[in-house]
């Protein structure tokens, strides 16, 4: 009777402690770790970002850009002319970014 009893009270162990896990958790696919330019997007290209609204706080919605680098989630925009490059470069969040329009060469 003992090794019955024994394999008996082991199931109800394991069917109790399946009962009280709960659910799985699991990562949620919705939302990507970081957001990165398109792939057909590439330095030196000429974009228009679209900004949510109340990104900047002078309250510009879209900004005339050309890719100097790229580092997820940050885009840096620089001078289409590097030589003439007065050296401000501005990086954007991409999370704060809606549209990316790439402009024709």
């Amino acid at each position: 009777m003992s090794r019955v009893s024994a394999t008996v009270l082991a199931l109800a162990c394991v069917l109790v402690g399946y009962l009280l896990a709960g659910t799985r958790v699991s990562a949620t696919a919705d939302t990507p770790p970081f957001r990165r330019l398109p792939f057909v997007v590439n330095q030196g290209d000429r974009v228009i970002l679209t900004l949510v609204p109340g990104s900047l706080p002078n309250g510009i919605t879209q900004v005339d850009c050309t890719v100097r680098d790229e580092s997820a989630p940050w885009v840096r925009c620089g001078s289409a002319d590097a030589f003439n490059e007065s050296g401000e470069q501005t990086w954007y969040d991409l999370t704060r970014v809606m549209t990316v329009k790439k402009m024709q060469k």
